[in-house]
């Protein structure tokens, strides 16, 4: 687990929990008082109702599934404070048990939820009722804490004890930036009905690139992939996968979903590139014809495990695409919720 974590305080008066920064998600959530590490929680910092005075509990009990994990519990209204920002009555999601990557933590710093900072379309309600809520980015800006409808996140280089990044609300910290930052849209859905929304921060890649190589997928189509900070890898159908690694790493060897590889890939320069078309978005300052391209060397893609070494690209033919943080911590990152655009720059 290579996660970013980010500190928040839930309930009256105040308990302190370390979140999951994820932007692959929109319920933010924090373990109950029942939630023993039998129940998956491995953390002792726990949140009990009882305990705080502007609890409100609103009756909606779900189950809630992730790329890796799955929680039971229930929303709920109350304080929580994230930064110098306190939001009062946000909506919340107190888990009772879970299974998956954080119930199986076994690091020194444990987590104990997560920072839901994804579009409201991929909520456990709007899946569930197909109804929506102010996500906390959203709320604070709605009730004029921010300035401007989005935040900023760079991560940096997480290590086992020493990780570092930062998080924006409402502003972009420029001086991170090596370049100029360019946008790109957040891909659009459309339901059975006809209605057309946007369900999280998808945007639809163009094509890949290995070097001089083009990597073709399985279908002619765009690739719409999540920008999520919730997860380590760059994630894959596995077609796709094997031929990313044929061009990159001809001789890794593949184990399971993962791919191993000689550790001299840790001294090769040849770049890796996604590439998604431009923001057409009016307000957006750019060519519209601008290509946005996402590129590191390989040897950037490769992670060392003690002796072996590992690309960090995952093969999951039950997920959409997705850029994880392990490769999102080269590039700073704009989510701005109100024109549905993504900005980056390296």
């Amino acid at each position: 687990l290579q996660e970013y974590a980010i500190s928040v305080s839930v309930g009256t008066p105040p308990k302190e929990f370390l979140l999951v920064l994820d932007t692959g998600s929109s319920d933010t959530w924090v373990p109950s008082s029942i939630c023993t590490p039998k129940a998956g929680c491995p953390s002792d910092r726990r949140f009990n109702p009882s305990e705080s005075s502007t609890y409100v509990h609103t009756r909606l009990d779900y189950q809630a599934g992730y790329l890796t994990a799955q929680v039971n519990g229930s929303y709920f209204n109350d304080t929580i404070t994230v930064g110098n920002f306190t939001l009062d009555n946000q909506f919340l999601f107190l888990v009772n048990d879970q299974t998956g990557s954080l119930a199986d933590q076994t690091s020194d710093i444990l987590l104990d939820g997560v920072f839901g900072a994804g579009l409201p379309g991929s909520s456990t309600l709007s899946n569930n009722r197909n109804e929506t809520f102010l996500t906390i980015p959203m709320e604070l800006y709605a009730r004029g804490l921010i300035p401007e409808p989005l935040f900023s996140v760079f991560l940096g280089q997480a290590k086992e004890s020493a990780w570092s990044g930062e998080i924006i609300f409402g502003a972009v910290d420029q001086e991170r930036a090596a370049s100029r930052i360019t946008y790109i849209d957040v891909a659009q859905f459309q339901a059975p009905n006809g209605y057309v929304y946007f369900n999280n921060w998808f945007s639809l890649a163009s094509q890949i690139e290995v070097g001089s190589n083009y990597i073709e997928a399985e279908e002619d189509t765009s690739l719409p992939f999540l920008f999520d900070t919730g997860t380590d890898a760059l994630v894959l159908p596995t077609d796709l996968a094997d031929k990313v690694v044929q061009s990159l790493a001809p001789d890794a060897i593949k184990n399971d979903t993962v791919y191993n590889v000689d550790c001299s890939y840790l001294g090769n320069t040849r770049p890796f590139r996604i590439i998604f078309p431009g923001s057409q978005f009016t307000t957006v300052k750019q060519s519209k014809n601008l290509n946005v391209t996402l590129e590191v060397p390989v040897n950037k893609m490769v992670t060392r495990l003690g002796s072996t070494c590992q690309l960090i690209i995952e093969t999951n033919d039950d997920s959409y695409p997705i850029i994880g943080n392990l490769f999102l911590r080269h590039f700073i990152t704009v989510f701005n919720f109100e024109d549905y655009t993504i900005g980056l720059a390296p």
